[in-house]
Protein backbone atom coordinates (compact mmCIF):
# COMPACT_ATOMS: atom_id res chain seq x y z
CA UNK A 1 0.00 0.00 0.00
CA UNK A 2 1.04 3.63 -0.49
CA UNK A 3 1.34 5.44 2.84
CA UNK A 4 2.49 8.83 4.06
CA UNK A 5 5.42 8.41 6.47
CA UNK A 6 7.03 10.91 8.82
CA UNK A 7 10.63 9.72 8.53
CA UNK A 8 12.06 12.32 10.91
CA UNK A 9 11.13 15.89 11.85
CA UNK A 10 10.52 17.94 8.72
CA UNK A 11 10.69 14.98 6.33
CA UNK A 12 7.61 13.21 4.98
CA UNK A 13 7.72 10.61 2.22
CA UNK A 14 5.21 8.45 0.42
CA UNK A 15 6.38 4.87 0.71
CA UNK A 16 5.29 1.46 -0.47
CA UNK A 17 4.46 -0.47 2.69
CA UNK A 18 3.25 -4.00 3.29
CA UNK A 19 -0.40 -3.71 4.31
CA UNK A 20 -1.02 -4.60 7.95
CA UNK A 21 -3.01 -7.64 9.01
CA UNK A 22 -5.46 -8.13 11.84
CA UNK A 23 -3.50 -9.73 14.65
CA UNK A 24 -5.10 -11.35 17.70
CA UNK A 25 -7.54 -8.93 19.29
CA UNK A 26 -7.22 -6.48 16.40
CA UNK A 27 -9.50 -5.05 13.74
CA UNK A 28 -8.17 -4.33 10.25
CA UNK A 29 -9.69 -1.14 8.93
CA UNK A 30 -10.03 0.10 5.36
CA UNK A 31 -9.53 3.81 5.98
CA UNK A 32 -12.10 6.17 4.46
CA UNK A 33 -10.62 9.46 5.65
CA UNK A 34 -8.24 10.76 8.29
CA UNK A 35 -8.21 14.31 9.62
CA UNK A 36 -5.06 16.40 9.87
CA UNK A 37 -4.61 17.67 13.42
CA UNK A 38 -2.37 20.27 15.01
CA UNK A 39 -0.64 17.39 16.79
CA UNK A 40 0.34 15.95 13.39
CA UNK A 41 1.97 19.24 12.48
CA UNK A 42 3.76 19.42 15.84
CA UNK A 43 5.09 15.88 15.22
CA UNK A 44 6.15 16.90 11.71
CA UNK A 45 7.98 19.92 13.14
CA UNK A 46 9.62 17.83 15.87
CA UNK A 47 7.97 19.58 18.83
CA UNK A 48 5.74 16.67 19.91
CA UNK A 49 7.02 13.22 20.94
CA UNK A 50 6.55 10.38 18.46
CA UNK A 51 8.34 7.33 17.14
CA UNK A 52 10.09 7.83 13.82
CA UNK A 53 9.50 6.57 11.23
CA UNK A 54 5.73 6.42 11.68
CA UNK A 55 2.61 6.56 9.55
CA UNK A 56 0.81 9.46 11.25
CA UNK A 57 -2.92 10.11 11.50
CA UNK A 58 -5.12 9.56 14.55
CA UNK A 59 -8.47 11.07 13.50
CA UNK A 60 -9.84 8.36 11.26
CA UNK A 61 -12.73 6.08 10.47
CA UNK A 62 -13.47 3.36 7.96
CA UNK A 63 -14.85 -0.08 7.24
CA UNK A 64 -13.75 -3.35 8.83
CA UNK A 65 -11.89 -5.46 6.27
CA UNK A 66 -11.00 -8.35 8.62
CA UNK A 67 -10.90 -9.23 12.31
CA UNK A 68 -8.21 -11.07 14.21
CA UNK A 69 -8.49 -14.07 16.51
CA UNK A 70 -10.59 -13.44 19.58
CA UNK A 71 -12.43 -10.41 18.23
CA UNK A 72 -16.14 -10.73 18.98
CA UNK A 73 -17.56 -7.20 18.87
CA UNK A 74 -16.97 -6.51 15.17
CA UNK A 75 -17.39 -8.20 11.80
CA UNK A 76 -16.30 -7.52 8.25
CA UNK A 77 -18.27 -4.59 6.81
CA UNK A 78 -18.88 -2.79 10.10
CA UNK A 79 -18.27 0.94 10.00
CA UNK A 80 -16.13 2.19 12.87
CA UNK A 81 -14.44 5.22 14.37
CA UNK A 82 -11.17 4.96 16.27
CA UNK A 83 -10.01 6.18 19.67
CA UNK A 84 -6.25 6.33 19.08
CA UNK A 85 -5.13 6.51 22.73
CA UNK A 86 -4.28 3.05 24.08
CA UNK A 87 -3.86 2.79 27.87
CA UNK A 88 -2.04 -0.05 29.61
CA UNK A 89 -4.99 -0.59 32.02
CA UNK A 90 -2.50 -1.63 34.72
CA UNK A 91 -0.79 1.49 36.06
CA UNK A 92 -1.88 3.61 39.00
CA UNK A 93 -3.59 6.19 36.80
CA UNK A 94 -5.46 3.66 34.69
CA UNK A 95 -6.75 1.96 37.84
CA UNK A 96 -7.94 5.34 39.10
CA UNK A 97 -9.92 5.97 35.90
CA UNK A 98 -7.35 8.51 34.65
CA UNK A 99 -6.45 6.56 31.52
CA UNK A 100 -5.21 9.66 29.71
CA UNK A 101 -2.34 9.88 32.22
CA UNK A 102 -1.34 6.26 31.69
CA UNK A 103 2.39 5.82 32.36
CA UNK A 104 2.73 3.38 29.46
CA UNK A 105 0.27 4.86 26.98
CA UNK A 106 0.71 4.31 23.25
CA UNK A 107 -1.10 6.24 20.56
CA UNK A 108 -2.06 5.30 17.04
CA UNK A 109 -0.42 7.76 14.67
CA UNK A 110 2.35 8.55 17.15
CA UNK A 111 3.96 5.31 18.33
CA UNK A 112 1.82 2.98 16.19
CA UNK A 113 1.15 3.39 12.47
CA UNK A 114 -2.01 5.37 11.87
CA UNK A 115 -4.58 6.48 9.33
CA UNK A 116 -2.65 8.25 6.58
CA UNK A 117 -2.70 4.98 4.67
CA UNK A 118 -5.34 2.80 2.95
CA UNK A 119 -5.30 0.21 5.76
CA UNK A 120 -4.73 0.38 9.50
CA UNK A 121 -4.88 -2.23 12.23
CA UNK A 122 -6.30 -1.15 15.60
CA UNK A 123 -7.01 -2.94 18.88
CA UNK A 124 -10.62 -4.07 19.28
CA UNK A 125 -10.80 -1.95 22.44
CA UNK A 126 -10.17 1.23 20.42
CA UNK A 127 -12.88 0.63 17.79
CA UNK A 128 -16.39 2.10 18.06
CA UNK A 129 -19.25 0.95 15.86
CA UNK A 130 -21.07 3.76 14.07
CA UNK A 131 -24.85 4.20 13.84
CA UNK A 132 -26.27 4.40 10.34
CA UNK A 133 -26.93 8.14 10.72
CA UNK A 134 -23.20 8.96 11.00
CA UNK A 135 -21.23 9.06 7.77
CA UNK A 136 -17.60 7.95 7.59
CA UNK A 137 -16.48 11.51 6.88
CA UNK A 138 -18.33 12.71 9.98
CA UNK A 139 -16.75 9.87 11.94
CA UNK A 140 -13.27 11.18 11.11
CA UNK A 141 -14.20 14.00 13.50
CA UNK A 142 -15.10 11.69 16.40
CA UNK A 143 -11.67 11.92 18.03
CA UNK A 144 -11.34 15.74 18.01
CA UNK A 145 -14.99 16.07 19.06
CA UNK A 146 -14.41 13.65 21.94
CA UNK A 147 -11.45 15.78 23.04
CA UNK A 148 -13.63 18.90 22.89
CA UNK A 149 -16.35 17.17 24.93
CA UNK A 150 -13.77 16.45 27.63
CA UNK A 151 -12.73 20.11 27.54
CA UNK A 152 -16.32 21.27 28.02
CA UNK A 153 -16.65 18.84 30.92
CA UNK A 154 -13.56 20.36 32.50
CA UNK A 155 -14.85 23.93 32.01
CA UNK A 156 -18.12 23.08 33.81
CA UNK A 157 -20.21 25.45 31.72
CA UNK A 158 -23.57 25.98 33.41
CA UNK A 159 -26.92 27.02 31.88
CA UNK A 160 -26.94 30.77 31.33
CA UNK A 161 -23.14 31.07 31.29
CA UNK A 162 -21.25 33.55 29.14
CA UNK A 163 -18.34 32.08 27.18
CA UNK A 164 -15.48 33.55 25.17
CA UNK A 165 -13.74 31.31 22.64
CA UNK A 166 -10.38 32.37 21.27
CA UNK A 167 -9.98 30.90 17.81
CA UNK A 168 -12.52 29.61 15.31
CA UNK A 169 -10.56 26.81 13.75
CA UNK A 170 -11.97 23.30 13.79
CA UNK A 171 -11.78 23.03 17.59
CA UNK A 172 -13.17 26.49 18.25
CA UNK A 173 -16.11 25.80 15.95
CA UNK A 174 -16.81 22.54 17.77
CA UNK A 175 -16.55 24.36 21.11
CA UNK A 176 -19.20 26.87 20.03
CA UNK A 177 -21.70 24.08 19.44
CA UNK A 178 -20.78 22.22 22.63
CA UNK A 179 -20.93 25.37 24.77
CA UNK A 180 -24.40 26.09 23.42
CA UNK A 181 -25.48 22.52 24.08
CA UNK A 182 -24.17 22.89 27.66
CA UNK A 183 -26.45 25.88 28.17
CA UNK A 184 -24.30 28.93 27.41
CA UNK A 185 -26.48 32.00 26.83
CA UNK A 186 -23.80 34.30 25.37
CA UNK A 187 -20.90 33.14 23.18
CA UNK A 188 -18.27 35.59 21.97
CA UNK A 189 -15.67 34.38 19.47
CA UNK A 190 -12.37 36.07 18.65
CA UNK A 191 -11.01 35.08 15.24
CA UNK A 192 -8.98 37.11 12.72
CA UNK A 193 -10.25 35.37 9.56
CA UNK A 194 -13.55 36.61 8.20
CA UNK A 195 -14.56 33.27 6.67
CA UNK A 196 -14.17 31.58 10.04
CA UNK A 197 -16.13 34.33 11.80
CA UNK A 198 -19.00 33.70 9.40
CA UNK A 199 -18.91 30.00 10.27
CA UNK A 200 -18.81 30.88 13.96
CA UNK A 201 -22.09 32.78 13.59
CA UNK A 202 -23.57 29.89 11.61
CA UNK A 203 -22.63 27.53 14.44
CA UNK A 204 -24.15 29.70 17.17
CA UNK A 205 -21.80 32.54 18.17
CA UNK A 206 -23.66 35.64 19.34
CA UNK A 207 -20.78 38.05 18.77
CA UNK A 208 -17.61 37.70 16.69
CA UNK A 209 -14.53 39.88 17.03
CA UNK A 210 -11.63 40.52 14.67
CA UNK A 211 -8.76 40.85 17.17
CA UNK A 212 -6.60 42.61 14.58
CA UNK A 213 -9.07 45.51 14.34
CA UNK A 214 -11.04 45.45 17.61
CA UNK A 215 -10.36 45.10 21.31
CA UNK A 216 -11.73 41.79 22.54
CA UNK A 217 -11.58 43.06 26.12
CA UNK A 218 -13.64 46.19 25.36
CA UNK A 219 -16.29 44.26 23.45
CA UNK A 220 -16.58 41.74 26.29
CA UNK A 221 -16.99 44.54 28.83
CA UNK A 222 -19.84 45.84 26.72
CA UNK A 223 -21.44 42.42 26.38
CA UNK A 224 -20.88 41.08 29.89
CA UNK A 225 -19.83 44.09 32.06
CA UNK A 226 -17.31 42.19 34.21
CA UNK A 227 -16.02 39.59 31.74
CA UNK A 228 -17.20 36.11 30.78
CA UNK A 229 -17.80 33.16 33.07
CA UNK A 230 -15.53 30.92 30.96
CA UNK A 231 -12.77 31.74 28.48
CA UNK A 232 -11.62 28.91 26.19
CA UNK A 233 -8.23 29.13 24.47
CA UNK A 234 -8.52 27.10 21.26
CA UNK A 235 -5.56 28.40 19.27
CA UNK A 236 -2.47 26.97 20.93
CA UNK A 237 -0.44 30.20 21.09
CA UNK A 238 1.02 31.84 24.18
CA UNK A 239 -0.48 35.21 23.24
CA UNK A 240 -4.05 33.90 23.27
CA UNK A 241 -3.38 31.70 26.30
CA UNK A 242 -2.31 34.81 28.21
CA UNK A 243 -5.21 36.86 26.86
CA UNK A 244 -7.76 34.38 28.22
CA UNK A 245 -6.91 35.48 31.77
CA UNK A 246 -7.94 39.05 30.97
CA UNK A 247 -11.35 38.06 29.60
CA UNK A 248 -12.94 36.30 32.58
CA UNK A 249 -14.87 37.85 35.44
CA UNK A 250 -13.86 37.42 39.08
CA UNK A 251 -14.35 33.74 40.00
CA UNK A 252 -14.26 32.88 36.28
CA UNK A 253 -12.66 29.88 34.58
CA UNK A 254 -9.85 29.79 32.02
CA UNK A 255 -9.73 26.61 29.94
CA UNK A 256 -6.45 25.99 28.11
CA UNK A 257 -7.40 23.65 25.26
CA UNK A 258 -5.02 24.65 22.45
CA UNK A 259 -1.74 22.74 22.32
CA UNK A 260 1.11 25.24 22.63
CA UNK A 261 4.69 24.33 21.91
CA UNK A 262 6.05 22.53 25.00
CA UNK A 263 8.66 25.28 25.42
CA UNK A 264 6.18 28.18 25.34
CA UNK A 265 5.70 30.21 28.51
CA UNK A 266 3.29 32.96 29.60
CA UNK A 267 3.48 35.45 32.44
CA UNK A 268 0.62 35.30 34.95
CA UNK A 269 0.42 37.25 38.21
CA UNK A 270 -0.27 34.87 41.13
CA UNK A 271 -1.95 37.78 42.94
CA UNK A 272 -4.43 38.07 40.07
CA UNK A 273 -5.44 34.42 40.43
CA UNK A 274 -5.61 34.83 44.22
CA UNK A 275 -7.56 38.10 44.31
CA UNK A 276 -10.00 37.23 41.54
CA UNK A 277 -10.35 33.57 42.56
CA UNK A 278 -9.70 32.39 39.03
CA UNK A 279 -9.92 28.72 38.11
CA UNK A 280 -7.34 27.63 35.55
CA UNK A 281 -8.11 24.29 33.88
CA UNK A 282 -6.17 22.13 31.46
CA UNK A 283 -7.65 19.46 29.26
CA UNK A 284 -5.88 16.54 27.57
CA UNK A 285 -7.28 14.14 24.96
CA UNK A 286 -10.54 12.21 25.32
CA UNK A 287 -10.95 9.92 28.36
CA UNK A 288 -14.27 8.04 28.09
CA UNK A 289 -15.92 10.64 25.83
CA UNK A 290 -15.88 8.84 22.46
CA UNK A 291 -19.35 7.32 22.83
CA UNK A 292 -20.81 10.73 23.69
CA UNK A 293 -19.13 12.32 20.67
CA UNK A 294 -20.67 9.71 18.36
CA UNK A 295 -24.10 10.29 19.90
CA UNK A 296 -23.83 14.05 19.39
CA UNK A 297 -22.99 13.53 15.72
CA UNK A 298 -25.81 11.00 15.31
CA UNK A 299 -28.37 13.35 16.85
CA UNK A 300 -27.31 16.29 14.69
CA UNK A 301 -26.53 18.32 17.80
CA UNK A 302 -23.02 18.90 16.45
CA UNK A 303 -22.41 19.53 12.75
CA UNK A 304 -18.99 18.98 11.20
CA UNK A 305 -19.47 18.95 7.42
CA UNK A 306 -18.89 22.73 7.04
CA UNK A 307 -15.47 22.27 8.64
CA UNK A 308 -14.12 20.15 5.77
CA UNK A 309 -12.08 22.61 3.73
CA UNK A 310 -9.72 20.29 1.82
CA UNK A 311 -9.61 16.64 0.76
CA UNK A 312 -6.15 15.44 -0.25
CA UNK A 313 -4.42 12.15 -0.99
CA UNK A 314 -1.55 10.60 0.97
CA UNK A 315 0.92 11.83 -1.65
CA UNK A 316 -0.11 15.42 -0.80
CA UNK A 317 1.05 15.27 2.82
CA UNK A 318 3.59 18.08 2.45
CA UNK A 319 0.84 20.27 0.99
CA UNK A 320 -1.39 19.33 3.92
CA UNK A 321 1.27 20.36 6.45
CA UNK A 322 1.82 23.67 4.66
CA UNK A 323 -1.92 24.34 4.44
CA UNK A 324 -2.43 23.57 8.11
CA UNK A 325 0.43 25.84 9.10
CA UNK A 326 -0.84 28.69 6.91
CA UNK A 327 -4.21 28.86 8.62
CA UNK A 328 -5.98 28.79 5.25
CA UNK A 329 -7.66 25.47 6.02
CA UNK A 330 -10.14 24.47 8.68
CA UNK A 331 -10.16 20.68 8.62
CA UNK A 332 -8.11 18.81 6.05
CA UNK A 333 -9.13 15.23 5.34
CA UNK A 334 -6.58 12.79 3.95
CA UNK A 335 -8.36 10.32 1.68
CA UNK A 336 -6.16 7.25 0.97
CA UNK A 337 -8.35 6.30 -2.00
CA UNK A 338 -7.36 9.42 -3.98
Amino acid sequence: MRAAVFCEPGIVKVEDRVAPVAGPGEVLLEVNACGVCGTDRHVYEGSYPARFPVIPGHEFAGTVAAVGAGVTAFAKGDRIAVDPNIPCSKCRFCRAGLVHFCTDQRAIGLQIDGGFAPMASVPESQAYKLPDSVTLDQAAMVEPLACAVHGIDRARIQPGASVAILGAGAIGLLMIQLARAAGASTIVVSEPRESRRRLAVEFGADVTVDPRAESVEEILRHETEFGVDVAIEAVGLPTTARQAFDLVRPAGTVLIFGCCDPNDEISVRPYDIYRRELTVVGTFVNPFTTDRAIKMLASGQVKVEPLFSHRLGVDQMEQAMALHGSGESIKILIDPTI
